[in-house]
């Protein structure tokens, strides 16, 4: 391991597979901003592009520097990376050009005890000091699909300029109520899972936030991005295609499992969850949209108005959604 280097893991899923626990695993291997020169040097070009988006007290925020530096590590290809789990060593793979790695693993379920929705498999990297997470998740039960920007955090996704400040130069603020309502659904035994079209870069910084707000822990779905910096403004673009894969992921582990998901209105949540509803009928028990704007909630209405029964609610405050 190299100086300064870095491991951080992802909340992943395990599904179920005969004797065996099928568990993906996820992560990046980085050297932090402000330990690389090269890196550095991009920040500042990164941030002389966003000046042209920025008024010069936003770029001056205490945030600024923090967040654009997220997006410009020093990302560490061809690491090998391996898991442990208890007294076995697991081979995951190496890391990619963009420091990230992918695997899966099986784990017998003799070494795993018998999980219920929500249990948690801890494992730890033997060369790093990282610790990571799968979410165990049983045939049955209800799973809470979560959209993140503006359903329960404020971004304002639709308005270019200020994502940028929201993302960039401002303090994170939750949308009221929707951490109280996830509270009373993890009450019932639900799962969590935070789907995105943020990329992975920004993973720490909105992990920590949700935590700060008391949102329930879950499984983390994000968004390869390329952080060329005059990439970063098209953060939140073609969200539904990156959406919808994690979805179906999820919905393909365990197909008995309901699932409720929980988006807006200002994109493509209500077109994507309508799709997914036709296409996994049995397995969708409700589609909740927030109202971030009168004409966009016309529009989820007529992209939602079509799917078989009452499953679908447009809703401005989130006591109207019944437990």
């Amino acid at each position: 391991m190299q100086p300064n280097q870095r491991m951080v893991f992802f909340p992943t899923i395990g599904c179920r597979c005969g004797d065996f626990w099928h568990v993906q695993v996820h992560g990046w291997v980085y050297i932090p901003t402000e330990f690389s020169r090269l890196r550095s040097a991009g920040r500042a070009a990164a941030k002389r592009m966003l000046a042209r988006r920025l008024k010069k007290s936003v770029r001056a925020s205490e945030f600024f520097d923090l967040r654009l530096g997220a997006f410009l590590s020093d990302n560490k290809r061809g690491i090998k990376v391996t898991i442990r789990i208890g007294q076995k060593n697991y081979a995951v793979g190496k890391s990619h050009a963009n420091g990230h790695f992918r695997g899966l693993i099986q784990v017998p379920a003799t070494d795993v005890e018998i999980a219920r929705a929500g249990d948690w498999l801890t494992f730890h990297s033997p060369e790093f000091p990282a610790e990571g997470r799968a979410m165990l998740l049983s045939e049955d039960g209800l799973s809470i699909v979560s959209d993140v920007d503006d359903t329960i955090k404020i971004t304002q996704v639709t308005d270019r300029r200020e994502m940028l400040r929201n993302t960039f130069a401002r303090e994170f603020k939750s949308v009221t109520g929707m951490a109280e309502l996830y509270a009373r659904w993890a009450k019932t035994g639900a799962t969590f899972h935070y789907v995105t079209a943020s990329p992975w870069h920004l993973f720490p910084l909105l992990h920590e936030f949700l935590e700060s707000q008391q949102f329930p822990p879950g499984t983390w779905h994000m968004r390869d991005f390329r952080p060329a910096g005059r990439d970063i403004p098209k953060l939140f673009r073609k969200s539904r295609q990156v959406k919808e894969k994690h979805i179906e992921t999820l919905m393909n582990c365990s197909p008995k499992r309901q699932f409720i998901f929980v988006g807006d209105s200002g994109e493509s949540d209500p077109e994507m969850y309508a799709g997914l509803a036709e296409k996994y009928p049995k397995q969708v028990e409700g589609i909740y949209i927030r109202n971030v704007s009168e004409s966009t909630a016309e529009n989820a209405k007529k992209m939602l108005g079509g799917l078989k029964g009452n499953r679908w609610k447009i809703f401005s405050d989130a006591r109207e959604i019944p437990i």
